[in-house]
């Protein structure tokens, strides 16, 4: 399985550079107002984008014993379902602008709309890709779609197109996409005689979609509602700032869970199995997540500074305060993905809403004074979420909340440890120069971090240093 992550990781890392390189381009070109205009669009297309799913990827995935009628039966429905929500996306538009109080968003919404249609034609295919494991030919259309999208949003950007430029990225990156998608696994969908094969998938899908629906308005409801009371420019300084912080999710959670739900899936009825791996994986994440959560907190304000110019120091402030809850995010997916890994769904969705009941109260009252204080609140309880989604895990598989979260801890020690010791160097030294400032803790943490691991033998960098060094030794004797 690790050359599964090592592909999957190898696709992302690629996208994430393409798209931070245009982020880069297009934040020296754009205005933090115009950012908060494409951010509240991306989050009302993100989350209607749900919908659009409706718990099929995670039912081809999981399901053993899928036929191609069922396949079809997908394909048709979420079709139909991206024509509805390209419908309602081209009527409300209007609706959404008047709301918000924004200029150009209607137009925005209407362009991105378009998303929805495009996207219908990949969820069967991709599916079927990560069913089978074939994480090399997703990894090369994931990343040959971001390297032409990006060149291309660069050029629009540079003559001139702004906005466009990111929405024009968007929808030329998912065609390309759905082209690949289809060119390596080249299915094509049947007639289907009636769409009641659908049934056992819906079963599975039914509490997968209710917790995508809740999982992705909660993950959105922060824009929404800042969109609303506070002036555009702050969303754009908190959009800006949100978007590297999923950085840490996107190396930490996204790339181990989009491996291991499909790995593990396919055997789901060895438990001893299960228990193995996830233990093997829960140090590698948690070393990872912790590592990119201090490297990404106190490199922060330099690096805002640096990439984006001094207009952007407020999203330095916010994105520090999202960094000390970074890898909670990673953790917790790895965690509730073994229920689903198992099939059990409705477990899945209880946990979800019992986290978000925990989560509601900060989003009622967290805003009252200001941003920063919402984050801070925001912190303590993803790090309060975390026992609890161990706790299911214990219930699913049998392996107690404790052992878990020792397993975490040690990683969160070391990790936080040696960020305090950075920090009060720091207020010694008062190193003004950004770019300095910025190698000097990226270096002093990276080596103090990886060295402390190894002294301490620590399971997790144990396993990736073994594999590093069993990958160079076998790329010298070819």
């Amino acid at each position: 399985m690790f050359k599964l992550f090592f592909w999957n990781i190898i696709g992302r890392f690629l996208n994430q550079i393409i798209t931070i390189l245009v982020s880069i381009v297009l934040t020296r070109i754009l205005s933090p107002s115009e950012f908060g205009l494409i951010g509240i669009a991306i989050s009302i297309i993100g989350f209607s984008s749900i919908f659009l799913d409706l718990g099929f990827k995670s039912a081809i995935i999981q399901n053993q014993e899928i036929d191609e009628e069922q396949l079809s039966a997908v394909f048709y429905l979420n079709l139909c379902v991206g024509f509805l929500l390209f419908g309602i996306g081209i009527f409300s538009a209007n609706i959404v602008q008047n709301y918000y109080n924004i200029e150009h968003l209607a137009e925005v919404i209407k362009a991105l709309s378009f998303l929805f249609l495009i996207n219908a034609f990949a969820l069967v295919p991709s599916s079927l890709l990560a069913k089978k494991l074939a994480f090399k030919s997703i990894t090369f259309v994931n990343s040959f779609s971001a390297i032409v999208s990006g060149i291309l949003a660069i050029i629009l950007a540079l003559y001139g197109f702004g906005i466009w430029s990111l929405i024009i990225q968007s929808i030329v990156m998912q065609i390309i996409q759905v082209i690949g998608y289809q060119y390596y696994i080249r299915w094509i969908p049947t007639k289907v005689s009636s769409f009641s094969s659908l049934k056992k998938m819906w079963n599975f899908g039914i509490f997968m979609f209710l917790s995508s629906v809740l999982d992705g308005l909660f993950s959105r409801l922060d824009v929404f509602i800042i969109g609303k009371i506070f002036p555009v420019s702050q969303l754009g300084f908190y959009t800006r700032a949100q978007t590297l912080d999923s950085f840490v999710k996107q190396y930490s959670s996204g790339t181990l869970v989009s491996v291991i739900f499909p790995f593990l899936s396919k055997y789901q009825s060895d438990e001893a199995l299960i228990k193995r791996e996830y233990i093997y994986y829960l140090h590698i994440v948690s070393l990872v997540s912790i590592y990119l959560t201090g490297l990404l907190y106190l490199i922060s304000k330099p690096l805002f500074i640096i990439l984006f110019t001094e207009k952007w120091v407020i999203s330095g402030d916010f994105f520090s305060i999202m960094a000390l809850s970074g890898f909670v995010y990673p953790i917790s997916a790895l965690m509730v993905n073994i229920l689903s890994v198992r099939g059990n769904s409705k477990d899945f969705f209880k946990l979800e809403v019992l986290k978000k009941i925990i989560i509601l109260p900060v989003f009622l009252i967290g805003f009252w004074n200001g941003i920063e204080q919402f984050l801070y609140y925001m912190v303590v309880v993803f790090w309060l979420i975390l026992p609890l989604n161990a706790y299911f895990v214990q219930r699913e598989i049998g392996i107690k909340t404790w052992n878990q979260l020792k397993v975490i801890t040690q990683y969160i020690l070391i990790g936080f440890s040696i960020c305090l010791i950075i920090l009060v160097l720091h207020s010694f030294l008062k190193i003004e120069n950004q770019i300095l400032l910025l190698f000097i803790h990226s270096t002093i943490f990276t080596s103090t971090y990886l060295s402390a691991h190894y002294i301490l033998k620590t399971e997790g960098f144990m396993i990736l240093f073994q594999k590093i060094t069993s990958w160079l030794s076998a790329r010298k004797t070819i």
